[in-house]
């Protein structure tokens, strides 16, 4: 069983999101139109998904011309994923885990990881252009969220772009935040607000369009 800072068995969220085919979802399509209205016309662009589930996300990153990485640390979650979608690429992984640096091994060995992955040069040619976050950072605690969001800001390219869809909640519970205390923590690590979308239930934006900058 895999839980984080809720207590959410995300193997069994696995099954239950495999039994409503949870495929494309509505706050995945929205948020996709954002961040192809910044991109515009660019070509040959990364994207990772981070804490991508069953992978529910891909096809739509496919159809929009986007080399794609889902990375997630529950592994029923990946077998489905893999399973659904064999041209994709999973990884499993905690999101505080130095996965780029795995990722760059990979890539300067041919797909074996011998070697070393803390290189700069290595890991900048496997940074990414967008990297996603929904419905994930709200399942764990302010301390995870800090070893989570450094290696998210290690992997984005400067000038890229961090999408989130959180819980944003009018008062801060121990793993969900308000609009302007999501907004604070994710500048704290180079990003800067581009844009917000999506009201909701309680009458707050949670969408949230950072860009690189430092």
């Amino acid at each position: 069983m895999t839980t984080f800072g809720d207590g959410i068995d995300w193997d069994k969220e696995a099954q239950r999101a495999a039994a409503h085919d949870a495929i494309g979802a509505p706050a995945g399509c929205e948020m996709l139109d954002i961040i192809m209205s910044e991109i515009g016309q660019r070509q040959n662009l990364r994207a990772v998904d981070c804490g991508c589930n069953i992978g529910q996300f891909f096809p739509m990153f496919e159809k929009a011309g986007l080399d794609y990485v889902g990375l997630d640390q529950a592994a029923q979650a990946l077998q489905i994923a893999r399973r659904r979608w064999p041209k994709a690429r999973f990884m499993r992984t905690y999101l505080w885990s130095d996965w780029l640096g795995v990722l760059a091994a990979e890539a300067a060995s041919g797909g074996v990881s011998t070697v070393d992955g803390t290189d700069e040069a290595a890991r900048e040619r496997v940074r990414f252009d967008v990297a996603i976050c929904c419905a994930v950072l709200q399942h764990n605690k302010h301390e995870e969220k800090e070893r989570i969001l450094p290696r998210i800001a290690d992997a984005v390219k400067v000038g890229g772009l961090f999408a989130i869809q959180e819980s944003t909640v009018t008062n801060e519970t121990a793993t969900q935040l308000r609009h302007d205390q999501w907004i604070a923590l994710v500048e704290r690590y180079g990003f800067q607000l581009v844009k917000t979308w999506h009201k909701n239930e309680l009458g707050h934006e949670d969408g949230y369009l950072f860009r690189r900058v430092a």
